[in-house]
């Protein structure tokens, strides 16, 4: 694996398990997407949202697109690993698109279903304002 996919791979770890702590204190019935819990993150930290390039597609960029965090292409492994996470704790409820042809699964509204007691309670905005 390149040096480059590690870090990757790392720093799609890193806003997974993020998301997993915002989404996992969320109250149950909150609504959000993981589009928009990553805008948030991104956004606190400094960083546009750029047409990057025809390979990436758009993404988050603090140095006028010379170098770039994550992708669109990388939302897909961040809603999957961050899902893998949840699993035992926090179901996203997608119900309301079911048997529907939608958009992105990373921009579709879910609800927050808690399957243990000791979640629910923030707001997503603490994103913006959480440590590394």
């Amino acid at each position: 694996m390149s040096r480059r996919e590690m870090k990757k791979d790392q720093t799609i770890e890193h806003i997974s398990k993020k998301l997993y702590s915002v989404i996992r204190s969320m109250k149950d019935g909150a609504q959000d997407s993981i589009g928009h819990l990553v805008s948030l993150y991104y956004t606190g930290k400094g960083y546009k949202y750029h047409w990057l390039d025809e390979k990436h597609g758009h993404g988050w960029t603090k140095d006028d697109r010379k170098t770039f965090s994550v992708c669109i292409e990388d939302l897909f492994l961040i809603l999957d690993k961050t899902s893998d996470l949840l699993k035992d704790e926090v179901e996203l409820d997608f119900s309301k698109y079911k048997d529907m042809v939608v958009g992105l699964p990373f921009n579709l509204m879910f609800i927050v279903r808690h399957l243990r007691p000791d979640c629910g309670g923030i707001s997503p905005d603490s994103l913006i304002h959480s440590p590394e």
